[in-house]
């Protein structure tokens, strides 16, 4: 049994506003959402910016006392001279690649 497409059923146009029913909707106060109070983001912003205070005040204090943990000394010298053995090695690399030598 073979069956015959269906048309396709065209969409019929909204209804036209009555004069002024945009005014009056553009009148009314909003039923979802945030009716008061401060958006989200400046929210945000103010946790951020109370929490870089916060870490500010305590590394400072920190500082102030001459406060350091024991083993911040040695990996601040490891790092630091691991980064003078990688300069080293690229210098040396560098030095192999040039031309004409």
């Amino acid at each position: 049994v073979t069956e015959t497409p269906q048309p396709a059923p065209v969409p019929a146009a909204a209804p036209a506003a009555a004069d002024g029913a945009v005014l009056e909707a553009a009148k009314l106060e909003p039923t979802s959402g945030p009716s008061d109070g401060l958006p989200a983001a400046v929210v945000g912003l103010g946790t951020l910016a109370a929490l870089l205070l916060a870490t500010s005040l305590v590394w400072l204090m920190l500082r102030t006392l001459a406060w350091e943990p024991t083993w911040l000394p040695r990996a601040r010298h490891a790092f630091h001279e691991a980064g003078w053995r990688a300069s080293g090695t690229w210098q040396d690399f560098t030095d192999w690649v040039r031309l004409g030598r």
